[in-house]
Formats: structure tokens, C-alpha cells, sequence
């Protein structure tokens, strides 16, 4: 499977949950992009990481679930950080842990939903520090990517996307990435057996998309 080499991988925050000990820790489709990233260092497919994910506790999710609806107002938001850590900062504590370099890792904080996570990068990439950074890829799940894909492009239209999916396909953990689809995900049923067989012949899943 060809995966194509960055500047700069954007890894998309999304939910973390605390445990009984008060620690914070990644969901399962958290810690695959967590890894997913951990396999483009360790390979070179990836120089440096924009981890964007904010303090998304008491607006999307709880200490254990999903809230439906999330809540957006003013006054979640001011709380937000004081009820846990933001989603960047719990994935770039894992991304440490495993290898990646700190300094190699920049946090945005501020985004709650998916277009923010594109509009947030659209903006922090004028700032003169990143001017020298040309490929630039987001790495998402296959579930998410179909409803984030847009969004990037049109902002940034030369970005290019990595699925967490195929990354851990090339490190050996297909069963994973099966076991993880055997559930609904995004609101839909998913062919798992597909995702075997195609990930099993080292191809991507970008061509259920």
C-alpha cells in the first residue's frame, strides 16, 4: 500500500474519556488515529504534526458518552475547560509516550466541531512559522472522511488525506480495524468483510469512498 509522504499531518481530534482513576484516555477511534500517526513517524511518512481538538467536555460528550444533542453555547464552552483536557492535548501526551518527538507536535485548542478543525488550519497555516510547509495531509477515519473531505478542500485546496485505517493495515493490525467496523460507525452499518479483504490485499480504503 503507497502511502504518501508529509510535511505536516493534521490529526483531528475527537473524543477521550476519563476512566475511574480520573485518568483521561483516548476512545477506541481516537487511539487509532493516535497510532495511525505514531506509524507515519516511525516510518518518515511525516515530519511534523498539527493536532487540532479542543475542550470538548460538557459540549460533545461527557466523562463517558456521547451527548445528543451537543451542547454550543457560550456557557459550555467557558466551562469546558475546567471539566477536562482538551482532545489535542490527550492525543499529543499518547503521541509522546510512543515515540514522537514533542517539539515535533503543535496543539490547537480552540476547535469543537469538524469545520473548525478546517477553519482553525486554514488560518494558523498564514502564520509565518508554517509558511515552509507544502504537502500537508489530514488523517481521519474512512467513516469521518466522507463528511470531512470537503471541508479541507475547500479551504485548503492542496491537502491530501490519510486513513488511520490503512496505516494500521500496514503494521499488521487489519483484525483491528475489522473488529472495529463489525459496529455501526458515522451513523451507518459498514461491510466489514470488504474492509477485510481489501486491506488484507494492501489497498486503501479510500476505494469504498
Amino acid at each position: 500500500m503507497k502511502v504518501k509522504n508529509v510535511d505536516l499531518l493534521v490529526v483531528l481530534g475527537s473524543q477521550i474519556i476519563q476512566e475511574e482513576n480520573g485518568v483521561w484516555k483516548p476512545a477506541e477511534h481516537t487511539a487509532m488515529k493516535i497510532e495511525a500517526a505514531v506509524i507515519c513517524w516511525k516510518r518518515r511518512l511525516a515530519k511534523k504534526f498539527f493536532i487540532s481538538g479542543g475542550y470538548n467536555v460538557g459540549i460533545r460528550y461527557n466523562p463517558k458518552q456521547i451527548l445528543q444533542p451537543p451542547n454550543f453555547s457560550f456557557e459550555a464552552l467557558a466551562k469546558s475547560r475546567w471539566l477536562g483536557p482538551s482532545e489535542a492535548q490527550v492525543i499529543c501526551e499518547e503521541m509522546v509516550k510512543k515515540g514522537v518527538p514533542q517539539e515535533k507536535i503543535f496543539l490547537e485548542e480552540l476547535s469543537t466541531t469538524s469545520e473548525e478543525n478546517a477553519e482553525m488550519l486554514r488560518i494558523i497555516l498564514k502564520r509565518t512559522t508554517f509558511q515552509g510547509i507544502k504537502k500537508i495531509g489530514i488523517m481521519s477515519l474512512l467513516y469521518h472522511l466522507q463528511r470531512v473531505a470537503s471541508l479541507f478542500k475547500e479551504r485548503i485546496p492542496e491537502v491530501d488525506f490519510l486513513l488511520a485505517e490503512d496505516l494500521l493495515a500496514m503494521d499488521g493490525q487489519v483484525g483491528r480495524v475489522v473488529n472495529f467496523y463489525r459496529s455501526p460507525r458515522g451513523g451507518q452499518e459498514w461491510p466489514y468483510e470488504k474492509i477485510r479483504e481489501l486491506l488484507s490485499l494492501g489497498r486503501s480504503l479510500k476505494e469504498m469512498l
